[in-house]
């Protein structure tokens, strides 16, 4: 019996053109055509290596780096795989065999964000005993992260990923909480007495939430920078107590 002829590539469904379509869902028809053995296809399904650096070459780092410039051109709904693939020079197959999915990239993405954004966060921390430029320094650090990152980007993943931005918002509400929940407890001679610190930091995140999200930001041509300076400095100069008011604000 002849065998059955190959199609193709320009007759391939759109899904298989698409970019985000594992290598591993064709891989039953390439079995079938002879292409690939079964020993093969299952010890790529059950071998997949963890991470792997080859000649000095982290392809992990590489796709998720690529993928962050990506992003904040186009956004994390404008570009596929494929693409991924053109920038980085590494085959659609290789990239599946560290992530299964461009989502899992994304997310990839979003967890070195918010590392580097608790790295500054806790190096802040460590220049000053004085609680009110604790304050200030976590901000400072806060605003030099989100200065690469366009509103339309948060927009973007905001739409498209929400429970990838959930995750975000996640992280953010957890460190508020933590960190200026902790400095105003245990530093009260420096804040308003009056006020419970629980009242202080719920204020904050529904601020955070009304005014630091996406849409607010890009409907009043605002960046994510200015809005978060502009936030503490309201609830900076709220809470202090009044011989500490005039501490600088640490803009540029």
């Amino acid at each position: 019996m002849a065998r059955k002829a190959k199609p193709d590539s320009a007759e391939r469904t759109d899904s298989q053109r698409s970019g985000d379509t594992p290598p591993s869902e064709e891989c039953p028809q390439l079995i079938l055509d002879g292409e690939l053995s079964l020993g093969t296809f299952l010890r790529g399904v059950f071998q997949r290596p963890p991470r792997k650096v080859v000649a000095g070459v982290d392809y992990r780092q590489r796709i998720i780096a690529a993928c962050r410039e990506m992003a904040m051109v186009r956004g994390f709904s404008g570009f596929t795989v494929d693409d991924l693939t053109a920038r980085t020079g590494i085959s659609k197959r290789t990239i599946y065999r560290y992530f299964n999915s461009k989502e899992e990239i994304i997310e990839s993405v979003l967890e070195q964000f918010m590392a580097d954004v608790r790295r500054s966060i806790e190096q802040a921390l460590e220049k000053t005993e004085n609680p009110l430029e604790k304050i200030m320094n976590v901000v400072l650090g806060i605003t030099q992260n989100l200065r690469v990152v366009q509103p339309s980007v948060l927009y973007d993943l905001q739409k498209h990923y929400p429970h990838l931005w959930e995750k975000l918002e996640q992280f953010r509400t957890r460190n508020i909480q933590e960190i200026f929940e902790g400095i105003l407890i245990n530093n009260d001679r420096y804040f308003n007495s009056n006020i419970n610190p629980k009242i202080i930091t719920t204020a904050l995140l529904a601020s955070i939430r009304a005014v630091g999200n996406p849409t607010f930001i890009l409907d009043n041509n605002l960046t994510p920078e200015e809005t978060v300076r502009s936030l503490f400095t309201i609830f900076i100069h709220g809470i202090a107590a009044d011989k500490y008011v005039s501490l600088p604000t640490g803009g540029n």
